[in-house]
């Protein structure tokens, strides 16, 4: 192969994983960008603060659709755990709401990030 070969190949390879990495990481269409997630985070944040103990699978679906997103989703496949999640964002740990229910009304709710990882100011305060 001849340098100038070599050379147009790099360029379209350069290219090519270029245009893969702005797609994947920066674009928002597989990831979410911090800036994009932060509405999610936002409506994330005010859901938890509305849910309180005791709360009825009405008042919580309540809460999320007053205050939900286009991204955020809610899983409600099970009756003792419910799901809210944001779109995941990458390099950076996307919030997800876990609410339990017992007898369909709430007994705890917390947010975590996707590593696992509390969210300490959005968890029930101990009684």
């Amino acid at each position: 192969m001849t340098p100038r070969k070599k050379l147009a190949f790099a360029a379209v390879a350069v290219g090519i994983v270029g245009c893969l990495g702005y797609w994947l990481f920066y674009s928002g269409d597989v990831f979410a960008t911090h800036a994009s997630n932060e509405q999610n985070r936002a409506a994330l944040t005010r859901i938890a603060a509305e849910v309180q103990p005791g709360d009825r699978y009405e008042a919580v679906l309540a809460s999320y659709w007053r205050n939900a997103t286009p991204g955020l989703t809610i899983d409600t496949r099970s009756q003792d755990t419910w799901v809210v999640k944001m779109p995941p964002e990458f390099g950076a740990g996307d919030w997800t709401l876990v609410i339990a229910f017992d007898g369909g009304m709430v007994t705890k709710a917390t947010a975590q990030t996707s590593n696992g990882v509390a969210i300490a100011s959005l968890a029930f305060p101990d009684h």
